[in-house]
């Protein structure tokens, strides 16, 4: 019977956003915060008219085979996908090159141009320029630095405001592993045409020397990025998290994402 429940909560969550849980009253239910978030991204992207989604590591293409199941169109709103690892690069160029408007580049992003290692993870969306801590073990016993390392070339978006200078309205995806504040800072001369942006942020130091969740959103906010939604992306059965997405959005803008709500929240 549990494992049943179990396949059911799973399946409803993952084909229609739905979140079973259950309660004093019997089962319940609501829709999951992962739908939400994805439901509310897409209402961020049109509603800002984005022109241009960077997507800051791409891994193998997960992230924008995701947008297009959201039903993001690429002939309208083209996308750009960095991943700097040899092997996830191929599976993203090849998943790339059956939809018009998506680019791929091999090369990670970060605050300046240069040559150097990262370290290769068992899970290769873990390899990162950073080291791995012990926190992320806790958090993901199972994956672990496997102690090689490849030559990547590191770039700027700041090296691409000539190719940028087209698009109006950038939405801005990072999920480089710890280096988010280095994304940034080799974005300053492009920044005024991010509308929002979407970015993993940690709880806990999972990457040594990496940005905190607390300096992150103050750092955004004073360059005027106001945080609308969290989505939980690492966590343990307990609750506990690692590392969330938070999607902020220029506040100035917030008036025009015409944000209203009809489900009820869910209380136990």
């Amino acid at each position: 019977m549990v494992a049943l429940v179990l396949f059911l909560k799973n399946f409803f969550r993952k084909t229609i956003g739905i979140d079973i849980h259950k309660t004093k009253k019997g089962y319940q239910y609501n829709p999951s915060i992962n739908y939400l978030f994805s439901q509310l991204r897409k209402k961020v992207i049109v509603n800002t008219n984005t022109d241009l989604i960077i997507d800051g590591g791409a891994n193998e293409g997960q992230y924008g085979s995701d947008l297009i199941n959201e039903g993001i169109n690429f002939k309208s709103r083209n996308v750009w996908s960095f991943e700097p690892l040899n092997k996830p690069f191929k599976k993203l160029e090849l998943t790339s090159k059956q939809h018009n408007g998506w680019k791929v580049f091999q090369f990670a992003l970060g605050d300046k141009l240069e040559k150097t290692e990262i370290n290769i993870s068992n899970n290769d969306v873990s390899s990162s320029i950073l080291q791995m801590t012990e926190g992320h073990t806790f958090f993901s016993p199972n994956t672990f630095n496997t102690g090689e390392k490849e030559l990547i070339e590191v770039r700027t978006l700041n090296s691409f405001v000539t190719e940028l200078e087209p698009y109006k309205n950038i939405f801005l995806k990072i999920d480089v592993q710890g280096f988010e504040e280095n994304v940034l800072s080799g974005a300053s001369n492009i920044l005024s045409k991010v509308v929002a942006i979407e970015i993993e942020l940690s709880l806990q130091e999972t990457y040594k020397g990496q940005w905190m969740i607390e300096e992150a959103l103050t750092s955004l906010r004073q360059r005027g990025f106001l945080l609308l939604s969290f989505e939980p992306v690492m966590w343990i059965d307990n609750g506990a998290m690692g590392h969330v997405n938070a999607l902020l959005v220029r506040k100035e803008l917030l008036s025009q994402l015409k944000l209203s709500s009809n489900v009820t929240p869910y209380k136990a």
